[in-house]
């Protein structure tokens, strides 16, 4: 739909490259100066307020840039318990919560998270590349909330924020 891509390559020497096509952004329009941020949750202009708690900084990097360049602000935490304060304390349209975090992997930051916040269920969503383990898939299906999987493209996350910013729960397609 957008044209964009991400790919993922094994180096033979070790690590990893990341390769990101995006495509310019049609109508997307920068936050004007002076702009107050706190109406960015509440404005009916499609942008929104997106925390991504990644510990990957590279995709971290990536996501933050395409949705940057779609019109929305995003806030990037690399480590679970700096991603707990910021949705604890912030005002986010949407969550996308990565399942394996540093210090604080992501089923107890969204524990915690929906304990103090429950009206934050409909803003979250799980990104995980890990599935198949036991622990991550009953965690998904206790909780109900939608996840994405690991890798994913452009065009999906495009649609979670779409349709979140639409009014409905996130749900991956």
């Amino acid at each position: 739909m957008y044209g964009g891509s991400i790919k993922a390559a094994n180096r033979p020497a070790g690590g990893a490259v990341f390769t990101v096509t995006l495509p310019p952004a049609a109508g997307a329009a920068a936050l004007g100066e002076g702009e107050d941020e706190d109406r960015l949750a509440t404005r009916s202009d499609g942008r929104a307020r997106v925390l991504v708690s990644e510990d990957e900084a590279a995709l971290a990097e990536l996501v933050t840039l395409y949705l940057e360049r779609q019109g929305h602000e995003v806030t990037t935490a690399l480590e679970g318990e700096g991603g707990l304060r910021m949705a604890l304390e912030g005002d986010f349209d949407l969550i996308v919560c990565d399942m394996q975090l540093p210090n604080m992997n992501g089923d107890e930051v969204l524990t915690r998270l929906l304990e103090q916040r429950p009206e934050m269920a409909d803003h979250v969503v799980i990104a995980t590349g890990d599935v198949l383990s036991p622990d991550t898939r009953e965690f998904v299906e206790e909780t109900g909330l939608p996840h994405i999987h690991k890798p994913f493209t452009l065009e999906q996350l495009s649609d979670l924020v779409r349709r979140r910013m639409a009014g409905h729960r996130p749900v991956p397609a």
